[in-house]
């Protein structure tokens, strides 16, 4: 097995292409979300005032739209993971590892931030089958596996990761 490397592009290009599967994916996790009454934004366009308070997570997403995407590409690109995609804890710590065992079969690993919002910029993943795929999504991603096309597709259709601009927080 050998490392290969994707750009955030690639990323971002192929969760377009699919952005129904990424869009409806998001909006369920918001109806989850909300039984916590969390704070989220669906459109980055509504004014939102994100705050910290008392250990819940603040997050947000966009719809991917052709919109969207020129606007995040034109200010600055920036990928990374939602707490819920290494814990189930309602209470969360900052700068904690924690672990998240999927029932797709991912177990995700990293530390969650706090910028206004929630986030996860590095993780490592392992999938028995499709290997191992760690990195900061917004720099560079990293793939172990014998097929690292199949592997980076499983998990981003099963595993998602948020596209936003740090410009907007």
């Amino acid at each position: 097995m050998e490392i290969k490397k994707y750009k955030p592009k690639f990323i971002l290009y192929y969760l377009y292409k699919n952005q129904k599967n990424y869009n409806k994916y998001f909006q369920n996790k918001m109806k989850d979300i909300d039984k916590y009454k969390i704070f989220h934004s669906e459109n980055h366009y509504k004014p939102y005032k994100p705050h910290y308070q008392n250990g819940k997570f603040h997050i947000f997403y966009y719809n991917l739209t052709n919109k969207t995407i020129n606007d995040i590409v034109s200010q600055h690109l920036d990928i990374s993971f939602n707490p819920w995609d290494i814990t189930n804890k309602k209470k969360l710590e900052y700068n904690k590892l924690y672990n998240r065992t999927h029932k797709n079969g991912w177990i995700i690993s990293g530390k969650i931030y706090e910028n206004y919002v929630s986030y996860v910029p590095f993780i490592i993943a392992y999938h028995k089958k499709y290997g191992i795929i760690y990195g900061d999504f917004s720099k560079e991603i990293n793939i172990i596996s014998d097929n690292h096309n199949e592997s980076i597709k499983h998990f981003l259709d099963n595993n998602p990761p948020l596209i936003w601009t740090s410009w907007d927080v």
